[in-house]
Formats: structure tokens, C-alpha cells, sequence
């Protein structure tokens, strides 16, 4: 008897749970996901006191805010904003080996350091600020100075393209690909183009997103992002789905 019991148990378990229905998500629920996140792009500049780097030493990574470093590369995005007049930059200290002696040689040649800054904002960017209307804040680290301005002035998706399931383990991911039509800040529009990238107001995007069973919702993984016209640079979802090209 007790065995039968468990046996119905078991059974019942299996038809009621184990094979239930994927999370849904339509492409008009798409539509309003993309265009809520990417209207919230923000760019974040980070302020005081930094030490630009040799473009190899921070291991692909452009900035490290915890250690308030930057890339001599990246760097180029700050020297922009500097001459739009929104931030500003002083110049502490500059690493030569040639000229500074055995202590910038070590720094320069071991550390990969190159200069160290000071970055403030102008009333200009405190301007462009207040009119983003974003928190000053980078994250949970209230105690971080930032500068955070808008990226875009409006986006809408243009064509949800692909809305695709996929399961990867326990979880489920939907694949999304979709046209936009954007508006960018001129400043930032300006910016970009200074670095030399060239933006398009017709953009398309691969987004993978999954679903969180505890909140009910569905959450941004990574995407990969391009001009319409133009081959995607990047294969952030292939590569998060083990799928790398």
C-alpha cells in the first residue's frame, strides 16, 4: 500500500511539474522591452582623479572603475568630451622614461602607467546632466563622482524580426532581433563620431534575454548591436550561449 502510494506520488509530480509551458513573451511585449531599456542608456564619466594606462594592462577592458584606471584608448572618449566642453581635464602627472628617472622608468615600463588626471565636470555637462534626468550614481556605490548624461533622445523598434525560445539547462532565454529608429543627443552623437565610429539612426539589434521564475520577469543577458546597414562587430549571445563563431 505505502508503495502505491508513493508510486502515485511520483506520477502526479511528473504530469503537473516537470513539463510545464515556457515563459511566453510576444513581440509586442519585445517592442516595449527594448524600447524602455535603450531609452535608459546612460553614459557614465567618471570624475577625479585617474591614472590612464597602457592600452594592454587592463586585460581588454577599457576602464576599471574600482581602481580608477582607464586605457590610453579609452581615454579618447574623455579628451572628446573635453574639447564638447563638458568635462574638463588637468593634467597631475605624466610617466616618461626618458626624462623622469628610475622611478617613472619602473611605472612606465613595469606598471604601464602614462598619466595621471584630474576630471571635472563644466556647467555645461552639469547642464546636459539635469536635463538626462538620471541619477548621478554609478550602481549601488553612491560614493563613486560621476557625470551621467543621456545617450539617446528617442528609440523605437522599427520590426521585431526574430522572437525565438531557447532553453539552455533549467533556463529559459529567448533570442530577439530587431530593427530600430533612434535619436541621439547630438553630444554624444558628436562624441562618437570625434573617436571615429560612425552612428546611424537606423540600428539593428540580437538581444538574448532570460526569464527569472522568482520575479516572473524577463531580464537583458548581453545583445550585440550595429549600424542597418553594416555587419555586427560583436557575437555577445553566441558567445553566451556556448554557441561561439
Amino acid at each position: 500500500m505505502r508503495l502505491i502510494i508513493i508510486l502515485t506520488l511520483v506520477a502526479l509530480f511528473f504530469s503537473t511539474g516537470a513539463y510545464s509551458a515556457e515563459p511566453s513573451f510576444t513581440d509586442k511585449e519585445a517592442k516595449a522591452f527594448i524600447e524602455k531599456l535603450w531609452s535608459n542608456f546612460r553614459e557614465i564619466i567618471k570624475l577625479g582623479s585617474m591614472t590612464v594606462v597602457a592600452d594592454e594592462s587592463l586585460g581588454g577592458l577599457g576602464m576599471s572603475y574600482p581602481e580608477n584606471k582607464m586605457t590610453q584608448n579609452f581615454y579618447k572618449i574623455y579628451q572628446a568630451y573635453e574639447k564638447l566642453g563638458i568635462i574638463k581635464i588637468s593634467i597631475v602627472k605624466r610617466y616618461d622614461p626618458g626624462k623622469g628617472g628610475w622611478g617613472d622608468w619602473i611605472a612606465y615600463t613595469t606598471g604601464g602607467l602614462r598619466q595621471k588626471i584630474f576630471i571635472e565636470k563644466t556647467d555645461l555637462g552639469e547642464a546636459l546632466a539635469k536635463r538626462g534626468g538620471f541619477p548621478q550614481t554609478f550602481g549601488e556605490d553612491k560614493d563613486v563622482d560621476v557625470l551621467v548624461i543621456r545617450q539617446y533622445i528617442s528609440v523605437k523598434v522599427d520590426e521585431i524580426v526574430k522572437n525565438e525560445a531557447r532553453q539552455k539547462g533549467i533556463d529559459n532565454y529567448r533570442i530577439i532581433m530587431a530593427t530600430l529608429n533612434t535619436e541621439w543627443t547630438p553630444e554624444y552623437k558628436r562624441v562618437v563620431e570625434m573617436i571615429g565610429r560612425k552612428l546611424s539612426e537606423k540600428r539593428k539589434v540580437i538581444m538574448l534575454i532570460k526569464f527569472d521564475p522568482f520575479s516572473s520577469t524577463w531580464k537583458m543577458v548581453t545583445f550585440d548591436v550595429a549600424n542597418r546597414d553594416e555587419d555586427f562587430t560583436t557575437n555577445h549571445v553566441s558567445s553566451a550561449l556556448g554557441e561561439q563563431k
